[in-house]
């Protein structure tokens, strides 16, 4: 679920959740290298 701070989400509903905030990164080399960690990642496949 997303949100632009527009409105609340219940608290009932939030203590369930992981809350991640997420910024955009300052500068294209930022970009970059955050692209290239998630290319790293092992991703689990379906047997």
């Amino acid at each position: 679920m997303t949100s632009n701070e527009a409105r609340e989400f219940p608290p009932a509903f939030l203590r369930r959740c992981l809350r991640l905030r997420l910024e955009q990164p300052d500068n294209e080399d930022d970009f970059y290298r955050i692209l290239g960690d998630f290319q790293r990642i092992k991703y689990p496949t379906k047997k």
